[in-house]
């Protein structure tokens, strides 16, 4: 070995930034539609639980989005990182206007209904990303 006998061994590196971001995407739904719900709980109870959870995703979504941006800041942008920061800042809004909802259906100026109709409608704009990242990508960052 040309290095005095010693083995030299790669260090895995983690994908730039996160490794949770793949985890996000399908917690989204999974925030605001009832799932597992005991059948005892009252319906307020059920709101304001979704509602805690709803809010903090929220605020892992805002640590999230600081980290890509520093990352940025201090290194560059990456395909990974542009992808991440489209993504991140697209569930924000998801989680945002998810809380809001939630605390209109607590504040009883509000219906589930209208929560279960923006998530729904919402998902196409997951979709539009997806299709753009595919897309517009490999020109955008020179990928041959």
């Amino acid at each position: 070995m040309a290095n005095g006998g010693e083995s030299t061994r790669v260090k895995p590196r983690p994908i730039s930034g996160g490794s949770t971001r793949e985890a996000e995407l399908p917690a989204v739904p999974g925030v605001a539609w009832p799932g597992g719900v005991a059948r005892s709980e009252s319906p307020l109870a059920q709101g304001l639980r979704r509602f805690r959870r709803s809010t903090t995703a929220l605020v892992v979504d805002g640590v999230a989005l600081w980290a890509i941006a520093a990352r940025i800041s201090e290194f560059g942008f990456t395909p990974n990182r542009v992808a991440a920061l489209g993504e991140n800042l697209i569930l924000l809004v998801n989680l945002a206007w998810t809380a809001w909802l939630y605390a209109s259906f607590l504040r009883h100026r509000g219906s589930f209904a209208v929560l279960e109709r923006w998530q729904i409608a919402y998902l196409p704009v997951y979709s539009v990303w997806a299709a753009l990242v595919v897309v517009m990508f490999p020109p955008v960052f020179g990928y041959r």
